[in-house]
């Protein structure tokens, strides 16, 4: 008796994602189908089955950071982008200090003595200071949210950091004593700040 062995159909695409990997198992299920081949379609709908699963499976790596991140943070020696490469901080928390970059952008945040935030919108009249102040507005209450998050011996240290205008050496030096405990106390209130304005951010919208 002789036996015959049927040729498998191959299938191919130039994209290696698992979304395009699932849509090609699906598009070998309907030929497999309309050959009558029911085998192989089976093979075929088990294999987008196990690929669907394990991308529910898959973690997304919160501490990803993206090119354009890092690009518009200003480069990879930037606090924010260097703590987020270590590990400290998370990509999401990296979007919330751009954000607040730009929400800066015409304000400055005064930390006055008692520990009080006061708000100086720059610009004069030609500039319509109204306007300026109702656009503002979501930002300076972010930044309130995210400095009230922090130590008092902290707040100076991590709103120059988000801004970009400290490093981390400075930034430990404006908290103070002992910089292995200066370098704890910073990291864990640059994660409050962040964690405290993304969580605003997200609720107004």
């Amino acid at each position: 008796m002789k036996t015959v062995i049927k040729p498998q159909r191959a299938y191919i695409t130039r994209r290696a994602d698992s979304d395009n990997a699932r849509f090609v198992q699906r598009e070998a299920e309907i030929i497999a189908l309309q050959n009558g081949d029911t085998a192989e379609a089976a093979r075929r709908r088990y294999a987008e089955q196990k690929l669907a699963a394990k991308q529910r499976k898959t973690p997304v790596d919160a501490y990803l950071l993206p090119g354009w991140l890092v690009r518009d943070l200003g480069g990879p020696r930037d606090v924010v982008a260097a703590l987020i490469k270590e590990r400290s901080l998370t990509a999401l928390l990296g979007r919330v200090a751009l954000i607040l970059r730009e929400h800066d952008e015409g304000v400055s945040i005064d930390i006055q003595g008692n520990g009080d935030f006061g708000v100086f919108v720059q610009g004069g009249a030609q500039a319509g200071m109204e306007a300026v102040c109702d656009k503002r507005a979501v930002g300076r209450h972010a930044w309130h949210v995210a400095l009230s998050a922090c130590e008092p011996r902290a707040r100076k240290a991590v709103e120059r950091a988000i801004l970009g205008y400290a490093g981390m050496a400075q930034a430990y030096r404006l908290i103070g004593g002992d910089t292995t405990k200066a370098t704890s106390i910073f990291k864990h209130n640059m994660q409050s700040a962040l964690s405290a304005a993304g969580a605003y951010l997200g609720a107004s919208g």
